[in-house]
């Protein structure tokens, strides 16, 4: 199997720390109401924020969302940052306790914890 590296500028939100990341594709269903830190209304259309955390932000979590993804006509591939260093304040939501045990491939810096 041949692996291909190559950085990838990515506008938004989430500041990727130096060095690289991993992603990997996963499926996020049609979007039917927004949800808090997680699920965004605007125009009358339903976007998956950019560095939620996915698909919950407890011990469920897979990833991180890499990029915002318009979900409002049907199912789309996301990328999930699986490994690397996100920096914790540019998310749209703190993670849980939980969930930085469950990412823990990934550096959250600085790693800030709500209470569950």
């Amino acid at each position: 199997m041949a692996v291909f590296e190559r950085e990838i500028p990515c506008p938004g939100n989430i500041a990727f720390m130096h060095g690289h990341f991993e992603a990997i594709p996963a499926q996020q269903a049609k979007a039917t109401e927004a949800v808090a830190n997680f699920i965004e209304l605007r125009n009358n259309r339903y976007y998956l924020k950019q560095g939620a955390i996915w698909p919950s932000n407890d011990a469920n979590a897979k990833g991180i969302v890499a990029h915002e993804y318009d979900i409002t006509d049907g199912n789309a591939i996301i990328s999930l940052i699986v490994s690397g260093n996100v920096r914790t304040e540019l998310l749209p939501a703190k993670p849980t306790a939980a969930a930085l045990t469950a990412l823990r491939n990934i550096g959250l810096v600085p790693v800030e914890v709500i209470s569950e």
